[in-house]
């Protein structure tokens, strides 16, 4: 799984590169686990709003926020 993150923050590192965007940039990887105990207790108290409880493993969410610094 992190070889596959790994590969998009290289393409998206080669996106920003090849935009006519100039300037220093910052970009950061973050990785959010999400055990299915979190969708076992969301079911058990009523509602399960992500439907996360169609998975039955651990979830992993990347978030990848960029900008340009002045």
């Amino acid at each position: 799984m992190f070889e596959k993150a790994i590969d998009m923050h290289n393409d998206y590192v080669e996106k920003i590169k090849a935009s006519a965007a100039t300037g220093n940039w910052t970009l950061q990887d973050m990785f959010q686990p999400l055990p299915s105990l979190f969708a076992k207790h969301s079911v058990e108290k009523g509602g399960n709003m992500l439907g996360l409880d169609r998975f039955n493993e651990t979830l992993v969410r990347m978030y990848s926020p960029s900008h340009e610094c002045d």
